[in-house]
């Protein structure tokens, strides 16, 4: 048996309001997630906003809805006030 696998440092923190770019990576990756047993570690994943009270980033929100078929492991010591994760898909 082989497995599909994807390690990704995707730098969305840099770009936390470049919509484009960022809905271009979770393309990317719902593409590779295609492939049969593929398994997917992102780092940089946007969590909250600081800029906004601290509430759910819209980014966040955006890839629990494209990815909601799949399970999503998030890393994280606190989710108080993190700003950004490391999760695999």
């Amino acid at each position: 048996m082989s497995v599909n696998v994807m390690t990704w440092n995707t730098g969305i923190t840099e770009n936390l309001y470049d919509y484009d770019k960022c809905n271009k990576i979770l393309d990317y990756v719902d593409d590779f997630l295609k492939k049969e047993n593929a398994i997917v570690f992102l780092q940089q994943i946007v969590y909250k906003d600081p800029q906004i009270n601290w509430i759910k980033h819209e980014i966040y929100n955006l890839l629990l809805e494209k990815f909601k078929t799949y399970s999503i492991k998030f890393y994280s010591e606190s989710r108080e006030t993190l700003i950004n994760s490391s999760i695999s898909i």
